[in-house]
């Protein structure tokens, strides 16, 4: 009997601009046993995922760019200290 492998570690949701994982939102990762492919259906799979994924990000663009505006503003804004008028530039 094959040795089963160890479930992967779970994984929580990072990006350039979030400085800590999402909020109660786990994504946990199976391992898969992924049927040997020849050479030319391997790259038709990741072509046809490839334009899944880009027809996905495509059709919630306006939320993820909503999202990623939202993160730098709150990024910017534990950065940087409001300056007040008489405050030196120094």
């Amino acid at each position: 009997m094959p040795a089963t492998p160890e479930p992967a570690p779970l994984m929580r949701h990072r990006c350039a601009f979030c400085s800590t994982p999402a909020a109660k939102r786990e994504t946990v990762l199976l391992p898969l046993a992924l049927p040997r492919l020849t050479d030319k259906g391997a790259v038709e799979l990741v072509v046809l995922l490839q334009e899944l994924v880009g027809a996905i990000a495509h059709h919630y663009r306006a939320q993820i760019d909503r999202y990623h505006r939202r993160q730098r503003e709150l990024h910017r804004a534990r950065q940087s200290p409001p300056a007040t008028p008489d405050d030196p530039p120094f």
